[in-house]
């Protein structure tokens, strides 16, 4: 989403603060790293914020122009990305 909406390199999109909402449980869950006003925005409009160090980890390929490019997620160091 972030390449496609908010024209991010795949790099800059797998290192991005991850946030997650599911109907069960209503909860807005989200990365340490996320804006404060933010995220006291959100609770004015009665989210229930819950923040954690990370939230998964990818290892993502991207295809552009001809080239593969890779980025492996810094939340799981020793992790390796590769595309053929």
């Amino acid at each position: 989403m972030n390449v496609i909406d908010h024209e991010m390199n795949i790099a800059e999109a797998t290192n991005a603060t991850r946030i997650h909402h599911q109907w069960f449980p209503d909860q807005i869950r989200l990365e340490r790293g996320l804006n404060g006003d933010t995220i006291d925005l959100l609770e004015t409009k009665g989210h229930t914020i819950k923040s954690s160090f990370a939230m998964g980890s990818t290892q993502s390929v991207m295809y552009k122009k001809g080239q593969f490019h890779g980025a492996s997620d810094p939340r799981k160091p020793g992790a390796l990305t590769l595309g053929y």
